[in-house]
């Protein structure tokens, strides 16, 4: 039994679109794969942008606190240096 050219023809044809439609179902598979292994990246690092944001305000908060003059005298007295108008009684 011989098979003709345009036979031939179809079934290379055929062969063809099968292989062309195999590697681009395996394209958007790995398109899809790899948009989801981005879409976790985004959310992992827009996590860690909220964290370093909130730990901004955090430390500006502290370092205004640290301006104040209130501060300076809370450390001071921590350090047991008082001011010229008080006396310091030790135990002992």
């Amino acid at each position: 039994m011989k098979i003709s050219k345009s036979e031939r023809n179809v079934k290379f044809l055929t062969i063809l679109a099968v292989i062309v439609l195999f590697v681009l179902v395996l394209t958007l598979v790995t398109m899809l794969v790899q948009k989801g292994q981005l879409e976790r990246r985004r959310t992992e690092l827009q996590a860690q942008i909220e964290y370093y944001r909130q730990l901004k305000v955090d430390k500006e908060d502290e370092l205004a606190l640290r301006q104040t003059y209130e501060w300076l005298e809370q450390q001071a007295r921590e350090l047991g240096m008082i001011s010229q108008d008080e006396t310091l009684f030790q135990v002992g």
